[in-house]
């Protein structure tokens, strides 16, 4: 469902999970997949 609203609405779909690769080569999901990186925090 999260890839049809996307698909529908062409929006890029940020993902980790290699279940949506199929539907970007069948149906045109666009997909960003995150850097592995994770973004350092300032001290609050």
């Amino acid at each position: 469902m999260i890839a049809a609203v996307a698909i529908e609405h062409d929006i890029p779909l940020l993902h980790k999970d290699r279940d949506f690769k199929p539907l970007a080569e069948l149906c045109g999901l666009k997909i960003l997949k995150p850097s592995g990186k994770t973004p350092k925090r300032g001290n609050s």
